[in-house]
């Protein structure tokens, strides 16, 4: 069973072009169990190409009420998104957002939201609605998420 704490970002991602989708299965359900062992494999997967497992990782360390590591999720968010990956630079933005990082967090949305990348987009509108860290503009913001 593969998912992230994130499932809009996992709808996203390419599951095709996974170097080992079994020990991806493995590792994953891993995570609530040992996540320590589940991170070594995960990372072993990340080094072999697997951007999803890049941002899997990244997740892990922004969600885990146990292990967060603002610092490690945003190191493995930002290896994926330097792969090009559109998920990989919503998850940044999120994770900006959160840390009140408005413009890194603007930046990155960006970058999704100009590749179609669909949850990139409608956080950036919300930013514009609410002229959270942005000037506020309705109608970039309705142009983005459409009538509001």
């Amino acid at each position: 069973m593969i998912g992230s704490s994130d499932r809009r970002t996992d709808a996203y991602l390419d599951f095709s072009s996974e170097p080992n989708i079994s020990k991806l299965n493995t590792a994953y359900r891993l995570l609530a169990v040992d996540p320590k062992e589940a991170i070594r494999q995960l990372s072993f997967l990340a080094d072999i190409g697997s951007i999803a497992r890049m941002i899997y990782i990244g997740h892990f360390y922004s969600s885990s009420p146990i292990n967060k590591d603002v610092d490690q999720a945003e190191k493995w968010f930002r290896r994926a998104a330097d792969a090009g990956s559109p998920a990989a630079y919503y998850s940044l933005g999120r994770l900006y957002l959160a840390s009140k990082r408005f413009n890194d967090a603007k930046n990155a949305f960006e970058f999704a939201a100009a590749r179609d990348f669909t949850p990139a987009i409608h956080f950036l509108g919300r930013m514009y609605i609410g002229g959270r860290g942005v000037e506020p503009n309705p109608e970039l913001a309705q142009k983005l998420l459409g009538p509001v």
